[in-house]
């Protein structure tokens, strides 16, 4: 589980240096800002800027995610990249949909914590050299392969 996290940072670092539009689709960061809080949820249409609004935010988060620094990070949104692009590629619509970029990347955090509960779980019921047999132990292990 460590090594997953470990990993993830370091891939997730290289893609707001890779790919900033995507990074910035899936916080539904519209325009740029220094520090910005990481979104938990927004609600509106992710599509249309002019209409979202962040519900839960978490602070400190999407800076250390991006930089590994918490404060002085500044990360550019959906709609400055796209007159980058626009005048560096030509016209056209360079922005992924917002709302799938938004949603696949809340599930995919949401569907870590199945393998890290189940870790954590293995980890108090293997406690003191023991081996679980409990049925429900061998059922959640199933559940949390595909996750």
């Amino acid at each position: 589980v460590v090594v997953l996290f470990l990993t993830g940072d370091v891939q997730g670092k290289l893609m707001f240096v890779q790919q900033p539009m995507k990074m910035a689709s899936a916080e539904s960061l519209c325009d740029t800002q220094t520090d910005p809080d990481f979104s938990v949820l927004t609600v509106g249409t992710h599509n249309n800027c002019a209409s979202e609004n962040h519900v839960i935010e978490v602070p400190y988060v999407l800076p250390f995610l991006a930089e590994g620094k918490f404060s002085g990070v500044t990360l550019e949104g959906v709609n400055d990249l796209q007159k980058q692009y626009e005048s560096r590629f030509g016209p056209g619509d360079y922005r992924p949909n917002l709302f799938v970029t938004y949603w696949s990347f809340r599930a995919m955090i949401g569907l870590m914590v199945v393998p890290l509960a189940f870790a954590l779980l293995a980890l108090w019921l293997t406690r003191g050299r023991r081996l679980p047999d409990q049925r429900w132990f061998g059922i959640f292990a199933l559940i949390t392969l595909p996750t």
